[in-house]
């Protein structure tokens, strides 16, 4: 499939590994080798993996209240949709208060959420009506969180460690995503979803310490907020080519990659008539993939360069996707959902290592606010879009015209080459 690929879009850019490239490994150490990012990536996986046990156990308990595949889709868009509205805006505030503060009031808020959930599920007083809406608060909450943990993460390290923090903590995410919804699924099937919602609660107390351990020089703040700071990161990405390619991109990942993520529950369940544990294996299997190719994607770009990466990588994930949802053998559907986030990941943190390294400091924590919007914030849209054709069509056909809809959008990113080489990968 490679050499067919090879052929369709030429060799004229295919590069040859560079320096930086071999020595990405040394990289990762070096950049580990910072005290302050250390601790902080440790507290966040530690997090993360409650995240995930609950984004399990959450999604479960949903499908079992109302089996409703259009109500477990509302999950993910509840948790994402929040940073439609408030992405930017959180953006703004990110780059004119304390970054560090600011994240630490953000993990206060989702802790809170996470204990409200824990507390009326043991009371058995959870209803899909209670429930989303403690989600969506918590989605503010992240609104907030998700650019200044990137802007912040910048603050830490030297310019020339970003890409290789960049790798890290996409990787940390995904291992998180393989460790956590396995646990979840145990949880859930086992010991009740109640559990589950308090070990989230629990698991922000590493997340806040770290971020009470750390020392992080002030960032350069920019000033005072008025109407022309919500339009900033509009006026920095229209004037940058590259950086108008790279959210395109990541607009396209969204779309795409939401569907999975909705619907998996309903496949576990429907499709292949297993319980909590499988769906928690089959979200473990993606985890698992998105953080080797999150590990990967420095590589990739600097082998076969961002174009190929995008499009072949693209093309690849619509193939995968149509394979699971047609696919009743659950050891298959393993192998391919975690091909298929091998794919999503090193495409996800090429396209978020190459944002952090194109925006000047001073515009830093708006314009990720921006990309947030196009990546989490158009999520939801995703979600609700394949929850509500689920529903009249069937969780399998959804997938699979989500898997055709994926290589199309790749084959369109071919009328698109001379943007996607503009990308560069130091």
């Amino acid at each position: 499939m490679y050499l067919i690929v090879s052929q369709v879009l030429g060799t004229e850019d295919l590069q040859a590994p560079t320096d930086h490239a071999l020595e990405s490994v040394p990289g990762i150490i070096t950049t580990l080798r910072h005290r302050e990012f250390r601790i902080f990536i440790t507290g966040a996986f530690l997090s993360n993996l409650g995240t995930w046990t609950q984004a399990v156990a959450l999604s479960w308990l949903i499908l079992q209240l109302t089996n409703s595949a259009f109500l477990v889709a509302l999950v993910p868009a509840a948790q994402f949709g929040p940073i439609l509205i408030l992405g930017i805006p959180g953006g703004v505030l990110v780059d004119r208060f304390d970054r560090k503060r600011l994240l630490l009031w953000s993990q206060v808020v989702m802790a809170i959420t996470a204990a409200v959930l824990a507390i009326i599920t043991y009371l058995d007083a959870v209803t899909a009506a209670i429930a989303i809406p403690l989600v969506a608060v918590g989605g503010s909450a992240m609104a907030i969180h998700a650019p200044a943990f990137h802007a912040l993460m910048s603050d830490m390290l030297p310019r020339r460690n970003v890409r290789a923090a960049i790798a890290i903590n996409s990787s940390q995410f995904s291992m998180s995503r393989v460790i956590g919804p396995a646990v979840g699924g145990y949880i859930v099937a086992f010991k009740g979803a109640g559990l589950a919602f308090a070990l989230n609660a629990v698991s922000f107390i590493f997340v806040i310490g770290a971020l009470l351990m750390i020392h992080i020089t002030p960032h350069e703040k920019s000033s005072r907020i008025r109407r022309s700071s919500f339009t900033r990161a509009f006026k920095v990405t229209s004037s940058s080519p590259q950086l108008q390619t790279l959210l395109s991109v990541a607009i396209a990942l969204s779309l795409v990659s939401a569907p999975i993520v909705a619907l998996l529950p309903v496949m576990a369940r429907d499709v292949l008539n297993g319980g909590a544990d499988l769906y928690g294996h089959l979200f473990g299997a993606f985890g698992l993939g998105t953080a080797i190719g999150s590990l990967s994607s420095h590589r990739a770009v600097s082998r076969i360069g961002y174009r190929r990466l995008v499009i072949f990588g693209g093309a690849a994930q619509g193939i995968l996707l149509i394979g699971f949802a047609i696919s009743t053998t659950i050891a298959l559907n393993l192998v391919l959902i975690g091909v298929y986030g091998l794919f999503h990941g090193a495409t996800l943190a090429a396209n978020l290592g190459a944002v952090q390294l194109a925006v000047p400091n001073r515009s830093r924590g708006r314009v990720m606010s921006l990309f947030m919007v196009a990546f989490a914030g158009l999520f939801p849209v995703g979600s609700l879009i394949s929850g509500g054709i689920a529903e009249k069509i069937g969780a399998v056909n959804a997938l699979v015209g989500t898997g055709a809809l994926t290589i199309l959008v790749s084959l369109v990113g071919l009328m698109f080459a001379s943007q996607l080489n503009s990308i560069k990968s130091d």
